[in-house]
């Protein structure tokens, strides 16, 4: 999404990430990373099921729950990441596009 919202409006400075919001996002990203990487090691699901270091005990609903969001949180993830580059590909190809918006020129 930074990527995206970068080469999108390149040119435009009241556009642009702050290093506040940048930190807030980065922290943000750090604590849920860490707390859904430790729930196996709190007793949510385990990570001795399976070779790939993946938490994939299923024998109770909340390791079902988490086994799935997990998989949902992919899934989602790799849809947004494919459409952004979908648009950013996009807005840098359009002819018509690019002509009038020095942002895509930069991109």
């Amino acid at each position: 999404l930074e990527r995206w919202h970068t080469i999108t409006y390149a040119m435009q400075l009241d556009r642009k990430l702050r290093f506040r919001h940048a930190a807030i996002i980065m922290i943000g990203g750090w604590l849920f990373s860490l707390v859904m990487a430790f729930m196996p090691i709190w007793g949510v699901s385990s990570y001795k099921k399976v070779s790939m270091c993946l938490p994939m005990d299923i024998e109770n609903a909340p390791a079902q729950g988490y086994v799935i969001f997990i998989l949902m949180l992919n899934v989602i993830a790799f849809i947004i990441i494919c459409t952004c580059y979908i648009k950013i590909y996009l807005t840098v190809r359009n002819p018509e596009f690019t002509t009038k918006n020095s942002d895509a020129k930069i991109a």
